[in-house]
């Protein structure tokens, strides 16, 4: 008995550690540091890292892109990242614009977490900054491999458009809250045994 008993603790102290441990795959380099790697970059020369961030400008392509595939795994909550589009020109109606998209295994939008056309375009000819961060539920995506599409499209127009682009990064479950339920396995454990045992 005092031996399954061990096994059993022990069982649950390595549960407790897998539960505690940092993500087991996150986005690759999503605060761009020094440079693109882990990134892919369609066209090569269209997206430069700038002070710490993707920077997006327009391309005689129409398209500035970085992709990258990870893993959402167990602990994986919430998709993150800070854009700031900037528009500068003068002329008509502004059609550049910037979307983030995820897609899964099969390369399809992940409803409702595919954010084509998050960022409206800007309409009548009025130059601006725009700033957000978005937060995106993963958590039902456990398991799966994904793709993140981040693109600036830009429109043959009197305006300039650049975004950048930083902090990309998968939120997870808080440590105290996967020890609290490593130990709640670690209780149960014992309590299941403790009651197993012969008067």
């Amino acid at each position: 008995m005092k031996k399954e008993c061990k096994l059993s603790i022990a069982v649950g102290a390595v549960l407790v550690l897998i539960l505690i441990q940092p993500a087991l795959a996150d986005v690759t380099n999503g605060t761009f540091d020094t440079d693109l790697s882990g990134w892919t970059v369609d066209p090569s020369n269209s997206v430069i890292p700038d002070s710490g961030a993707a920077l997006f400008f327009q391309t005689s392509t129409d398209h500035s892109v970085l992709s990258q595939e990870f893993l959402i795994d167990p602990l994986s909550l919430t998709l993150s990242l800070d854009v700031v589009m900037n528009v500068e020109g003068e002329g008509g109606a502004e059609t550049d614009h910037f979307t983030a998209k995820l897609l899964d295994e099969l390369d399809q939008p992940v409803a409702p977490i595919s954010l084509e056309g998050y960022f409206a375009r800007l309409d009548g000819g009025t130059a601006g900054t725009f700033s957000d961060t978005f937060n995106v539920p993963v958590s039902s995506l456990i398991g799966q491999e994904v793709t993140l599409i981040l693109d600036l499209f830009h429109d043959d127009d009197d305006f300039e458009t650049t975004a950048i682009v930083d902090n990309v990064s998968v939120s997870v479950v808080p440590v105290p809250g996967a020890v609290v339920l490593g130990s709640l396995g670690l209780g149960l454990a014992g309590w299941r045994l403790r009651k197993r045992r012969p008067i």
